[in-house]
């Protein structure tokens, strides 16, 4: 009977455990979709904030430059102003927008190799002046004994060096901001960043790096900011397999030390440059696609739903469209928000171009045949089909493969972009002069009646095969036998496409 009861009691017990167990996996999940949903809301919110963003900037630019010269010196000072103001709106939407896609682990890296000298020089011209308008004394220190060159991801390497550096700017008023670079040993570079600012107080150190938190985080604080940089840092330290540490005292200032590997060779998590990622990433990141494109959510919009200005032209306005002249290449801009069109459409124009403005996607795939277009702007994020499935059927198509496509958008897919064809990718807000060097990539790609290709071929007759196939009067080949003979005529010069065999000896 005793045996009995406790079994009874021990059944009783798993059945709660099992229970309290279930519980704990619900609770799990719900955490795990609530997650998802705040990073999608996230993205798409970065989104919506940047579009009208985009046009303010770039408008403010515009005024600031005064090309008509006709404002006053007061009136050039508030556009500058503005435009000031504008970025460092862009810049903490950029952090939530960076917090948000560590957290759903959607962070690319891009593995290159650069060069420490040329690191170094770069900050250096670029801190100095913020130093020298707080009075204050920049310097840059290279070691001995540092690899020349470096393998890493180098946009995020710069980004973690200018938070640390700006930072440090930020909070000392007297003394000095100082960069150094060192050999750590064991394959490894030390990045440090050392400041005689107001330190961090011993009870705050542990936090610094936690998202959110400040040392003061009053609304009476001294330094304004959003308590998102430090964290994101660290985070990116990590995908760089390196690590962040922090030596401070109140008062006497702090030193902040990035140590990451000199030959970074492969990422363990996130996104990389292999393109290869697991399947429930891949799951994740569909669904995040899926509200960027708002396909589910909004409906094809006309042309006057979306309130475009009188001076945009479409292939409806035949009065407009025949007096313009014939001559002149035509510039398609495939965008859904009226104000960045009509400014895109006006810079196109200064440039000798013709604009017509598609709003939808399925209007800018019926006006490449209507109008027969030199170049393409594409927006991703469009109502209707999205610009994905705009990219793939101007590729797919052998009568408009050939046109250059320019992607322009508020959402980072660069590395996409490029692989699905797109001579560029801009993410929004962008700056008249990164138009202007959109405008030259694609001009530099219709300039160019003759077109040069890499073949890299170690079977002679397989190459010979390939030369006389391809070969033609506007397509120069230049064929290579090795891959490191590939890589030197690379560097050497600029290739239009190149075909490549995997198994090079």
């Amino acid at each position: 009977e005793m045996l009995s009861a406790q079994k009874h009691e021990i059944e009783k017990s798993n059945e709660i455990l099992k229970a309290k167990q279930k519980e704990i996996e619900d609770k799990a999940a719900q955490i795990k979709l609530e997650t998802q949903y705040k990073s999608e809301f996230l993205a798409n919110m970065s989104h919506e904030l940047r579009t009208p963003l985009n046009s303010l900037l770039l408008l403010a630019n515009m005024l600031a430059e005064n090309e008509e010269k006709n404002l006053t010196p007061d009136q050039i000072e508030s556009a500058s102003s503005i435009y000031r103001s504008g970025q460092n709106l862009l810049h903490l939407i950029n952090n939530i927008l960076d917090i948000s896609k560590i957290e759903a682990k959607k962070i690319d890296i891009n593995i290159s190799e650069c060069s420490l000298n040329e690191i170094a020089s770069h900050f250096k011209s670029e801190f100095t002046h913020m130093a020298d308008a707080k009075g204050i004394s920049f310097n840059v220190i290279t070691g001995d004994n540092l690899p020349d060159f470096i393998t890493t991801d180098i946009y995020r390497l710069e980004q973690i060096v200018r938070n640390l550096i700006g930072n440090a700017i930020k909070f000392t008023d007297s003394g000095s901001v100082t960069l150094s670079f060192k050999n750590a040993g064991s394959q490894k570079i030390s990045i440090s960043v050392a400041d005689t600012g107001i330190g961090i107080p011993p009870d705050k150190i542990n936090t610094v790096f936690e998202a959110f938190k400040q040392v003061d985080g009053s609304i009476r604080r001294k330094h304004d900011g959003t308590g998102l940089g430090l964290s994101i840092s660290k985070e990116l330290a990590n995908l760089l397999g390196g690590k962040i540490s922090v030596q401070s005292e109140p008062e006497k200032g702090s030193t902040f030390t990035l140590t990451i590997p000199v030959h970074l060779k492969s990422v363990k998590r996130y996104g990389s440059s292999d393109g290869k990622r697991d399947a429930a990433d891949d799951k994740s990141n569909s669904a995040v696609k899926s509200t960027v494109s708002d396909n589910n959510l909004n409906p094809v919009k006309s042309k006057s739903e979306l309130s475009f200005p009188n001076n945009i032209e479409t292939p409806n306005d035949e009065s407009t469209l025949s007096q313009a002249d014939e001559d002149l290449k035509t510039m398609l801009i495939i965008e859904d928000d009226p104000e960045f069109a009509n400014i895109l459409s006006n810079f196109f124009k200064k440039h000798g171009y013709r604009t017509v403005v598609a709003p939808t996607g399925e209007d800018g795939i019926k006006y490449v045949t209507d109008t027969k277009p030199a170049a393409i702007i594409l927006d991703i994020a469009l109502p209707g089909i999205d610009g994905w499935a705009v990219m793939h059927e101007l590729k797919s198509n052998p009568e408009t493969r050939h046109i250059p496509v320019h992607i322009m958008s508020g959402h980072d897919y660069s590395l996409k972009g490029l692989e699905k064809g797109a001579v560029g990718y801009l993410t929004k807000p962008v700056s008249i002069s990164d138009l202007e060097k959109a405008l030259q990539k694609i001009e530099i790609v219709l300039s160019s009646d003759v077109k040069h290709l890499l073949v890299v071929e170690d079977n002679s007759d397989l190459q010979l095969t390939i030369l006389k196939l391809i070969g033609t009067n506007d397509i120069i080949v230049t064929a290579a036998i090795t891959g490191e003979e590939a890589i030197s005529l690379l560097k050497e010069r600029h290739f239009y496409c190149m075909i490549l065999d995997l198994g090079l000896p």
